[in-house]
């Protein structure tokens, strides 16, 4: 409930939206392969939100709209400095600075499910670009989970700085910005800044370390994708990308299974392809030469040198 010195300045959309993608962006960062269907789904519900605040930029209240928040860059750099020597304006809606943390925020987002949904639909044949994706070369997948694991942890940098920036505005005005997007209101006077700019540096310098950290923790976090745990320390054999093309260049279809495994004293890659007809087809390739030994519907492993 609101007081007599409040004014309404979110929308029901606009905060069910804020919350909603937090939650959504967050199960998504958090999930992947081993947990795919959460994955995908919290990404389309990313996107559908990202669509959703696009269009409420454009046709929502008053303050949800683009042009109430979005300055020139000559604005948004004096407002930084005032905001160092404590005498910045405040706003109702998105400060200068806090508006181009919207629209740099909802691009990530926009990159994400653009490269996810291109990911899914070239790496596991499904979704909505599964069609334009058939038929996709290893390396291109390859590029796509780089750069879309590039974009989700450059968002979550993104994230963390985004709330030290509205844990600084919060000190500065004396009301709680978080608080805001919960109840839709905001006092409707301002009050003077009395932070200090030994508090402001700090909070400052803060939120890069813990920004910078985030950013490295997630990029080590994630770096494992790049070297294949098959092929780890085994010597001079084939790259496994290499043989899952080579595979999936005789069935179109969907790799299942891919392994590194001693037959009788040989390393050979495992891999498995379910094509369009719902049948399971194994290969085996020498590891080394990348020669195919075997090659038909499920067999034992153990058949491959007779």
């Amino acid at each position: 409930m609101s007081s007599p010195n409040e004014i309404r300045v979110w929308d029901p959309l606009v905060r069910i939206f804020h919350w909603t993608l937090v939650a959504a962006f967050t199960i998504a960062y958090f999930t992947d392969e081993d947990l795919l269907g959460p994955h995908v789904w919290a990404g389309y519900a990313v996107t559908g939100l990202l669509l959703f605040r696009v269009i409420w930029g454009f046709a929502g209240t008053a303050h949800a709209r683009f042009s109430d928040f979005v300055y020139a860059p000559a604005v948004v750099i004096s407002f930084l400095q005032d905001t160092l020597q404590r005498k910045a304006k405040r706003y109702l809606g998105h400060n200068p600075a806090g508006g181009w943390m919207v629209v740099l925020l909802l691009i990530m987002l926009a990159l994400i499910s653009i490269t996810g949904l291109a990911l899914y639909g070239a790496d596991k044949h499904a979704g909505p670009l599964a069609g334009v994706m058939a038929g996709t070369g290893r390396a291109v997948k390859d590029i796509l989970e780089v750069f879309h694991e590039f974009f989700a942890d450059l968002t979550a940098f993104l994230v963390v700085l985004h709330v030290a920036g509205v844990a600084m505005e919060s000190i500065l005005n004396k009301e709680n910005l978080a608080r805001a997007m919960v109840t839709g209101y905001k006092r409707a006077e301002a009050a003077g800044m009395k932070a200090s700019a030994a508090k402001i540096a700090l909070l400052m310098v803060g939120a890069g370390i813990v920004a910078l950290g985030t950013m490295v923790g997630a990029g080590v976090a994630r770096a494992d994708f790049i070297e294949n745990p098959n092929t780890k320390g085994a010597g001079a054999l084939q790259p496994l990308e290499k043989m899952i093309d080579k595979a999936e260049a005789q069935h179109m279809g969907r790799m299942i299974e891919a392994e590194l495994k001693s037959v009788n004293g040989q390393d050979v890659y495992e891999i498995e392809i379910l094509d369009e007809a719902g049948k399971v087809w194994e290969m085996y390739f020498d590891a080394k030469t990348g020669e195919l030994l075997k090659h038909g519907e499920e067999r034992d492993s153990e058949d491959i040198g007779h």
